[in-house]
């Protein structure tokens, strides 16, 4: 069933109500379209979900947000990539854990910094590899037996980003694009529609 707004409230409303013939706490708002769905809002768009969102999407998807991005979550938050990650940052980046940041890499971690790079560690820095190590705590450094002789500095592959692609506007369109709800109406004998003459 589909209303408006009655006599009384603050700006006229559009209301939708599952059939009539719902079960008390089975109630359904079921969208159902052959192909596209456009939705163009012109001020501010608000959703509460009380209870769980479900979102599947057999494509791409594509976001274009032209201020700031706000996130928060109150419990985990788990992700799942199958391809490559690509990140631009034009700023700084800031990272804080409150316990430990785990990295493991299946073959090679490369880090490169056009001007300095600063390890700083309370307790302890231990660089290893394989049987080979160097611990330095504040204490001292500690060693395994030390082989020094001459060679190459190693290297890393390097960087490989991948910009995202965008999103165009919508054009405008000249409203009303269909006919009006009152014709719909008629159409449609399984309408309701109450006004604020209705009210």
């Amino acid at each position: 069933m589909l209303g408006t707004g009655g006599a009384g409230l603050e700006r006229p409303r559009l209301w939708l109500y599952g059939d009539i013939e719902d079960a008390k706490g089975s109630e359904e708002i079921y969208f159902h379209g052959q192909k596209d769905l456009t939705a163009h809002i012109e001020n501010d768009a608000y959703w509460h979900i009380k209870h769980d969102q479900k979102q599947r999407i057999d494509n791409n998807r594509y976001h274009d947000i032209r201020a700031d991005d706000h996130h928060q979550v109150a419990g985990s938050r788990k992700i799942t990539t199958e391809g490559d990650v690509s990140h631009r940052i034009a700023g700084s980046q800031h990272i804080q854990a409150g316990e430990a940041t785990v990295i493991n890499s299946g073959q090679e971690i490369h880090l490169k910094n056009g001007g300095k790079v600063v390890l700083e560690a309370g307790a302890e820095i231990t660089l290893k590899v394989g049987g080979t190590f160097l611990k330095v705590t504040p204490g001292g450094i500690l060693s395994s037996p030390i082989n020094v002789g001459q060679g190459s500095a190693g290297s890393g592959r390097g960087r490989a980003l991948q910009l995202p692609e965008g999103v165009e506007p919508l054009p405008m369109v000249k409203f009303p694009a269909k006919p009006p709800c009152a014709i719909l109406a008629q159409q449609e004998e399984n309408w309701i529609i109450t006004g604020a003459e209705d009210a």
